[in-house]
């Protein structure tokens, strides 16, 4: 995962096993982290039922900062 950080920031998309959007993102996830956090203490502390787009938005947000758990072999570099 260090490597692939280091890929992504010095810019060398090449060097990485997939396109970059496909794997995870651990800049994107410490980001994301205290929202997750904050959402998940409101409903524990007042349960309330969200409409499903705030549950799309979440899982959308979850899959973005964690890539994919395999990467078809057609995407990986020859």
């Amino acid at each position: 995962l260090h490597a692939i950080v280091l890929a992504r920031r010095l810019g060398l998309f090449s060097a990485l096993p997939a396109p970059s959007q496909l794997l995870p993102d651990p800049d994107l996830s410490e980001i994301y982290r205290p929202i997750f956090r904050r959402f998940a203490e409101s409903f524990l502390a007042r349960p309330w039922y969200p409409p499903r787009i705030v549950w799309r938005t979440l899982h959308s947000m979850h899959r973005m900062a964690g890539g994919r758990a395999r990467i078809p072999r057609w995407m990986e570099p020859a």
